[in-house]
């Protein structure tokens, strides 16, 4: 790639920087849909698709950052349950029709989302308190 850019400062600025930039927005929001201090991770006895899909978070960026995203942000529980069949420009009807649905039906428990305003923050504070690993759920099947 030198080369092409002829100095290192060229490609850090055209490539580097980017590419760095675009590697943590990637890492920061997968991380935070599929963690939280609630999260828990099921063994193959207790694991269902869908109680590991109500295991991800909703989380509301603000900024205009879930409409850039096609809502995969806040609308990522409806996307865990129905990614095949639900486009993205969907999600918000999805999310709120499964958020009625479970409120409706006393499953609101279930469903997670949180305010993510400050997600830089958070991110790197998850990351220090938790790491890469989440709880381990107790097994319903040995009690």
């Amino acid at each position: 790639y030198l080369y092409y850019f002829n100095n290192f400062a060229s490609f850090a600025y055209y490539y580097l920087g980017p590419y760095v930039m675009f590697g943590w927005w990637l890492v920061t929001v997968t991380y935070l849909q599929h963690h939280d201090h609630k999260t828990q991770v099921y063994g193959d006895e207790d694991w269902t698709f869908v109680t590991a899909a109500f295991e991800t978070v909703d989380r509301t960026y603000g900024y205009g950052i879930d409409a850039i995203h096609h809502h995969i942000t806040d609308g990522h529980v409806a996307h865990h349950l129905f990614f095949t069949k639900i486009p993205h420009y969907n999600l918000p009807i999805a999310t709120k029709a499964i958020r009625e649905y479970m409120n409706n039906n006393n499953l609101g428990y279930m469903y997670q989302h949180d305010e993510c305003w400050d997600f830089p923050i958070r991110v790197h504070k998850y990351f220090v308190q938790f790491g890469l690993k989440a709880k381990k759920a107790e097994s319903k099947k040995s009690q």
